[in-house]
């Protein structure tokens, strides 16, 4: 068994060493797909997480079922996605503008509506 392997071994890399050349830009080509895919995939949109004390604040307010809580907690949120985003300026007025967007939006909500986005978002 360990007579085959070693042969199996010795054959690949006399392979390889007998065609350096396709060998060498398989191996570039590999390292340029990551590149390119590691480059793409960071150019997409990051998403704001919540920090570990927010975090529990948010099941603190589920738990007590505390909808102010929870739609504040949301809309600073989206105020500081909007920010990273560059959709707004970094000034405060326009985060503030922000978060009350925010809050309206989530004004219509059911409460498990809002703790189910919080959820989604503590998991991210």
């Amino acid at each position: 068994m360990l007579t085959a392997i070693i042969l199996t071994l010795k054959n690949i890399f006399g392979w390889i060493s007998l065609h350096k050349k396709i060998v060498l830009y398989a191996v570039a080509g590999i390292i340029l797909f990551v590149l390119i895919f590691s480059f793409f995939r960071s150019c997409g949109k990051k998403e704001i997480k919540f920090d570990e004390k927010t975090i529990l604040e948010a099941q603190k307010a589920i738990a007590e079922n505390d909808r102010k809580k929870m739609v504040d907690i949301l809309s600073k949120s989206d105020a500081d996605e909007a920010i990273a985003d560059g959709i707004i300026a970094n000034s405060k007025g326009d985060a503030i503008n922000a978060q009350n967007q925010s809050k309206e939006k989530y004004k219509d909500l059911s409460n498990e509506d809002i703790a189910s986005e919080l959820n989604r978002r503590a998991k991210e």
